[in-house]
């Protein structure tokens, strides 16, 4: 009775935990989802249980990225761990977003399951993709430019250049973006280098 009672208490706090958890958490079963928590409703547009409930676990992914999912559903069901991966769902409304999707098989009374969990990270994607284009505008301006970027490490006194640099300062090899900063300073012209140091230390985080 005790042992039932523990069991049960436990079955009772899990529930509790995937209902509240802010990642969509799904229950594949014989090849049809049978559970869905919160999280997972508003995820893919739910309105009601029955729009997932039932369903078969491909339909919620893009039609391209089933393969993938086919695959690892039977990797899963034989016993086999798969990693984290990112791949595209489906919204009922037809709206893509960008998820990562991790998932374990459990068994149970009824045989061997498969749980699901999915992070949006749609967001975080968006903003990757600006921050390359933005790089590689800034990359491109500097090569039409004819102007390179550097980066000091205060810590190491290492010093990061662009590619750029190796044109401009008639560099090649790993010298292009690597140097220390003693070695980079070399580089600059005498009778700038005083004003070029500082205007660097003008800019430091600590500088008064």
């Amino acid at each position: 009775a005790r042992l039932e009672e523990s069991r049960k208490q436990s079955e009772e706090r899990y529930r509790v935990l995937v209902e509240l958890s802010p990642d969509a958490v799904v229950v594949n079963h014989d090849g049809h989802i049978v559970f869905a928590n919160p999280a997972a409703m508003e995820l893919f547009g739910a309105e009601h249980m029955h729009d997932i409930i039932g369903i078969s676990p491909l339909k919620l992914f893009h039609e391209s990225d089933r393969p993938v999912i086919s695959e690892r559903i039977h990797l899963l069901l034989d016993g086999t761990s798969v990693p984290l991966i990112e791949e595209r769902i489906v919204r009922l409304d037809g709206e893509e977003r960008d998820v990562e999707v991790a998932a374990a098989s459990f068994d149970g009374p009824d045989g061997r399951s498969i749980q699901v969990i999915m992070r949006d990270v749609t967001g975080r994607k968006a903003a990757e993709k600006v921050i390359r284009e933005n790089e590689q505008r800034l990359r491109q301006s500097m090569k039409v430019g004819k102007s390179y970027a550097f980066e000091r490490c205060v810590r190491t006194d290492e010093v990061l250049r662009s590619d750029e640099a190796g044109a401009i300062l008639g560099l090649s090899g790993p010298k292009i973006t690597q140097d220390t900063w003693a070695g980079y300073l070399k580089k600059i012209h005498p009778e700038d280098r005083e004003r070029f140091i500082q205007i660097i230390q003008s800019l430091s985080p600590s500088h008064d």
